[in-house]
């Protein structure tokens, strides 16, 4: 049995490797970063993901909605 939200996952993840290659001319199997420098660099990342998740709850706190349903129909309504 497949599950399509880790089949659209993996989709993703081939996505973004993809681009990572083009951009960077190189895959993160042959990166030859540090320790350290792979540990600031994900420390970044998580970092970002933090205001990412932030703002969301900013935005579902503007709305005073605590759900993604809610959330959707209020930007369908203003479209």
């Amino acid at each position: 049995m497949s599950d399509p939200v880790v089949e659209n996952l993996i989709e993703q993840y081939r996505e973004r490797s993809r681009l990572g290659v083009l951009k960077y001319g190189t895959t993160l199997d042959n990166n030859k970063l540090s320790l350290k420098e792979w540990l600031v660099h994900m420390t970044q990342e998580l970092m970002d993901a933090s205001l990412y998740a932030n703002k969301m709850i900013m935005v579902l706190d503007k709305f005073d909605m605590d759900d993604a349903e809610a959330l959707k129909k209020e930007i369908d309504s203003r479209s």
